[in-house]
């Protein structure tokens, strides 16, 4: 897991490398500047998930390798979509850092200061809540519950006893817990610098509360399709 972490600068800059030389100037005009935010967010979301994919399949056959112990390669399967979606949100964080800043006359609007979740949708807050709320239950009782070798469920009474996995124990739990962590502050710091970005020039703030909704959605929710996308007026 640490290794997945240490490969995140890495591909972290190769995406601004990326953002950065396609948008390297934005057009003065709000029109050219609203289409260069867009382009700008599509760029990201794609080297997102390419980068975010890479890191999965580079833990995924790094790891397969070394498999020989026992839950190994549970603990493979676990980790294989946390580094993806660690990647992917690393990402999407450096896409934001590097928003095309906008030339020629910029829009004066009083200033509002944006929490991390203000621009989420209400749904998407109760459900990210409820998963991780899930998430630390099946932990903790796993690490409860879980028989002496921390991978396996074990029942047993004066006659007879039965075991059953694999089971959430510390085996599976302790890099998962790990991972999540890892996770939730990469998400953390992304939503950070999506709230401190500056806005869009655009003379409609539709366009702009568009574009933030979207993102603190993607880095929320991880890679939609299309259809899924919030409405960017045009």
């Amino acid at each position: 897991m640490v290794s997945v972490l240490v490969l995140l600068p890495v591909l972290a800059g190769m995406a601004a490398l990326v953002v950065t030389g396609v948008l390297r100037r934005s057009p003065p005009s709000r029109e050219h500047t609203v289409a260069a935010a867009r382009a700008h967010a599509r760029l990201g979301s794609a080297a997102a998930v390419v980068l975010g994919a890479a890191a999965a399949l580079w833990t995924g056959t790094g790891r397969l390798e070394d498999a020989t112990g026992a839950g190994d390669l549970g603990v493979t399967a676990l980790l294989v979509p946390i580094a993806f979606g660690i990647g992917h949100t690393a990402v999407l964080g450096v896409a934001e850092l590097t928003w095309p800043r906008p030339e020629g006359a910029v829009r004066r609007a009083r200033l509002v200061r944006r929490g991390l979740l203000d621009a989420a949708p209400r749904r998407l807050v109760r459900t990210a809540a409820v998963a991780g709320a899930a998430a630390v239950l099946t932990l903790a009782g796993g690490a409860l519950l879980a028989a002496p070798d921390g991978r396996s469920y074990a029942l047993a009474d004066r006659l007879v006893g039965a075991t059953a996995g694999p089971f959430a124990g510390p085996v599976y739990g302790r890099p998962a817990a790990l991972g999540l962590l890892a996770l939730a502050a990469v998400t953390a710091a992304a939503l950070w610098v999506v709230a401190n970005r500056p806005a869009v020039a655009t003379g409609d703030d539709r366009v702009e509360a568009a574009l933030l909704v979207a993102a603190v959605v993607l880095c929320v929710r991880a890679p939609r399709v299309p259809a899924d996308e919030p409405a960017v007026p045009a």
